[in-house]
C-alpha cells in the first residue's frame, strides 16, 4: 500500500504542499509524483510549482509525473531563447510556454521531437512573424499530417495522435502548431468559437504572442497574422451571445470556460473571452489561404446562346453567371498564396460549352505567336476536360495573351504512359483575349487580360465514351483550370522572363492538384451542368458519392507505379487515418496486365457499387 503521508523526500515546504495538494483527488499517487518531482533543478522549481497549483483534476488521477518533469527540463531550453530574443514576461511565459497541454487532448510527450525537429527554425528565424509562418508550414510537410473532416479518429487529437494518423480537425492541426510554437520557446494558446453566427459550424485556431500582442492564425494555413478565410465570420461576433463567442484557452484557473464542441458539458478548460477583439479585425482578403480537402466543385448554368465572343466576357448572358473562387497554388494550402487574382466562369448551351477568365495582371505579355507551340513558356490560361471522369483520354487547350493557342489529347496521364496527341485543331473551337492595358509595354501598368473560349460539342464528342455529348442537366465532367505565371525582370523597356532556374513558373489553379502536376485528372474538379437559371447557379453541387472511392484507389495506384511487379496484398498499402464510411476494405487481384484495384462502394441512398482502377489508372463504378 502506498503511504501518503511519505516525506517530501528533501522538496522545499511549498512544493511538497503543491503535490499534495493537486493530488488530492488521488492521494495514492502522491508517492510516485514526489519522487518524480525530486529530479526537477531547484530553478525549475517555480514552473513546477505553478503546473502543480493549476493541476487538471482529469490530470490528477491519470498524468504520468515524469511528463511534468520532461517539461520543465524542455522549457528551461526555450526560456530565453525565443527568435530575435524578444522578450517574454514570466506570467505569459507560464501560462503560454510552459504547459503541456491545451485543450482535452490525450497528454503525450511532444517537446523532445519538436524541439529537435524545429529548434533551428527559431534560431534563424529573422522575425517572430517569420517564425510561426515557417512553423505553419514546415510543421505540418515535415510531419505528414492535413486536415480531414472524415479521416481524421477524433476532434481533439493530441500531437503524436494526429502524426499517427496523418489527418487531424482543425483543433488537431492547432495543438500540434501551438505545440511547435511552445516547444521553440514562442507563447502559443488556441482560440476558437463554439459555433459561428451563420450556423457553420465551430473552429479552432492559433494565436501567437509577438511583442506585446497576441495574433491569429489558422494551423496548416501559412499566411500573415490576422489575415484568414474566417476574419468575415470572426467580425459578426456577438458580445451579448456567448454561445457565438471567440475564447482563447489558458492554463491558469479562470472564472470562464473554452466551449468543447464535441464535449459540451466538459466547463474545465480555463480561457479568456475575446469576443470583442474579434469584432475589430479586418475583412477576410481575396487571397487568404484555404484548406481544399476535396476538389471544388461548381453549376455550369444553361443559357440562351450562342454568346458573342468577344474575349471581354461582355455578351449580357454572362452577366448573372457566378465567378468561381479565385484560383490557388497547385500543390495547395502550405504554398504561398497567389499573387495576382484569377477567377473563371462557365455556362452552356445547345452548342457549346463556354469557359471565361479574368487574370489580374500589372505587366501583361507574351512572345508565342505560333500555333501549337509549347505555350506555357509564355503566361498563359489552360483548361482540362475529363467529360466521362475516368481519367483517359481527356482534352487541354492553352491561351495565352497573344491568343495563340495550343490544343491537345491525352490517351492517358503521362504517370501511366501517355501518348499525347499535340496540335488537334479541334473544328468549330472559338477562342477570343482582351488586354486591359497594353501588350508587351512595360511603361504602364495593366489591369489584366481576359479569355473567353466556346468548346463545340461536336469537337467534344470524342472525349465522351462514357457520358451524353451535348450533356443533361445534372450530368457532371471532370474540370480544371489553370494559369501560369512567369516572373519579369524590365531591361532597356523590354519585359525579360525570370529564368525558371532562378524562379520556377507559378502554377495557379481553380481546385489543387497537391503536386506541380495538372495530369493527375482523379484531382480534377467537378462541373455540373444545370438547365437553373444563372443566377441560381452560385450554391455548390452535392459531394461526389465516388470521392472517397476514387482517393482510396488513386492513392494506391500511384504507389503500384514504383513497384515493381506490383503488389497483390492488399495489407502493403494501409489506410491513413479513418477508413470513409462509404467504402469497404481494398482488394487487389492480378489481370495479366496488371493489377486491378477494387473497393466496394456505398452512396448516400444506400446502393451498393464496385469502384475499380485497372493497371493504366483508369477509373470505373458499376452497380454491385
Amino acid at each position: 500500500m502506498n503511504d501518503v503521508s511519505a516525506p517530501d523526500h528533501g522538496l522545499p515546504s511549498d512544493l511538497g504542499h503543491a503535490v499534495r495538494s493537486a493530488l488530492g483527488v488521488a492521494e495514492h499517487r502522491i508517492p510516485a509524483f514526489l519522487q518524480a518531482v525530486e529530479r526537477v533543478p531547484p530553478e525549475q522549481h517555480p514552473w513546477l510549482g505553478f503546473l502543480l497549483s493549476h493541476l487538471p483534476q482529469r490530470d490528477a488521477r491519470t498524468l504520468d509525473p515524469d511528463l511534468l518533469v520532461e517539461t520543465c527540463a524542455f522549457a528551461a531550453l526555450v526560456r530565453h531563447a525565443a527568435p530575435c530574443s524578444m522578450p517574454i514576461s514570466e506570467d505569459v511565459f507560464r501560462d503560454y510556454v510552459l504547459p503541456y497541454a491545451f485543450l482535452d487532448e490525450e497528454r503525450d510527450r511532444w517537446r523532445p521531437l519538436l524541439y529537435r525537429r524545429f529548434a533551428e527554425i527559431a534560431r534563424r528565424s529573422a522575425s517572430v512573424a517569420d517564425c510561426v509562418a515557417t512553423l505553419n508550414r514546415e510543421v505540418f510537410r515535415q510531419l505528414g499530417v492535413t486536415y480531414h473532416p472524415t479521416r481524421r479518429p477524433h476532434d481533439n487529437q493530441s500531437v503524436q495522435e494526429s502524426i499517427a494518423a496523418g489527418f487531424a480537425s482543425c483543433t488537431g492541426l492547432s495543438i500540434l502548431l501551438g505545440a511547435a510554437c511552445r516547444a521553440v520557446g514562442l507563447p502559443a494558446r488556441l482560440v476558437g468559437t463554439p459555433l459561428w453566427t451563420d450556423g457553420s459550424g465551430n473552429h479552432t485556431w492559433v494565436e501567437v504572442w509577438d511583442h506585446g500582442e497576441w495574433h491569429f492564425v489558422g494551423a496548416s494555413e501559412p499566411g500573415p497574422y490576422d489575415l484568414t478565410w474566417f476574419n468575415d465570420r470572426a467580425r459578426s461576433v456577438r458580445l451579448e451571445q456567448p454561445e457565438h463567442g471567440v475564447y482563447a484557452a489558458r492554463y491558469s484557473s479562470s472564472d470562464t470556460h473554452f466551449p468543447l464542441a464535441w464535449s459540451p458539458a466538459d466547463v474545465t478548460i480555463p480561457a479568456a473571452a475575446v469576443t470583442a477583439r474579434y469584432q475589430r479585425v479586418a475583412p477576410t482578403p481575396w487571397n487568404a489561404t484555404d484548406i481544399i480537402v476535396e476538389p471544388r466543385r461548381a453549376f455550369c448554368p444553361r443559357v440562351n446562346g450562342p454568346l458573342q465572343v468577344t474575349g471581354r466576357l461582355d455578351d449580357p448572358a454572362w452577366s448573372d453567371v457566378p465567378w468561381s473562387a479565385p484560383f490557388v497554388d497547385i500543390e495547395g494550402h502550405l504554398k504561398p498564396t497567389p499573387r495576382f487574382r484569377t477567377r473563371a466562369k462557365f455556362c452552356w448551351d445547345d452548342r457549346y460549352l463556354y469557359v471565361g477568365a479574368h487574370l489580374e495582371d500589372p505587366h501583361v505579355w507574351g512572345t508565342l505567336t505560333e500555333k501549337n507551340a509549347i505555350l506555357f513558356n509564355d503566361p498563359d490560361f489552360e483548361v482540362f476536360l475529363d467529360p466521362d471522369r475516368d481519367h483517359h483520354n481527356y482534352y487541354e487547350l492553352e491561351v495565352n495573351a497573344l491568343g495563340t493557342i495550343w490544343e491537345l489529347t491525352l490517351d492517358r496521364p503521362y504517370r501511366d504512359g501517355g501518348p499525347i496527341h499535340r496540335g488537334d485543331n479541334m473544328p468549330g473551337l472559338i477562342t477570343a483575349v482582351h488586354v486591359s492595358g497594353t501588350l508587351n509595354d512595360p511603361s504602364d501598368v495593366d489591369d489584366g487580360w481576359t479569355v473567353e473560349i466556346a468548346i463545340p460539342w461536336t469537337g467534344l464528342a470524342r472525349y465522351c465514351q462514357h457520358t451524353a455529348c451535348p450533356p443533361r442537366a445534372g450530368d457532371r465532367w471532370h474540370l480544371n483550370l489553370s494559369r501560369v505565371q512567369w516572373l519579369v525582370d524590365i531591361v532597356d523597356g523590354v519585359y525579360r522572363k525570370v529564368p525558371r532556374e532562378a524562379h520556377p513558373e507559378d502554377n495557379w489553379v481553380w481546385t489543387p492538384q497537391d503536386a506541380i502536376d495538372m495530369h493527375r485528372p482523379e484531382k480534377w474538379g467537378v462541373l455540373e451542368f444545370t438547365d437553373a437559371p444563372p443566377s441560381s447557379a452560385a450554391g455548390c453541387p452535392d459531394r461526389d458519392p465516388f470521392h472517397a472511392a476514387r482517393e482510396r484507389l488513386m492513392e494506391v495506384h500511384r504507389a503500384q507505379i514504383d513497384r515493381d511487379p506490383p503488389s497483390l496484398n492488399a495489407e502493403d498499402f494501409p489506410e491513413r487515418g479513418v477508413r470513409d464510411p462509404s467504402l469497404g476494405a481494398l482488394t487487389i487481384t492480378s489481370t495479366g496486365s496488371g493489377a486491378l484495384l477494387s473497393v466496394p462502394v456505398q452512396d448516400p441512398a444506400g446502393r451498393r457499387f464496385v469502384a475499380r482502377v485497372d493497371h493504366e489508372g483508369r477509373f470505373s463504378v458499376e452497380p454491385a
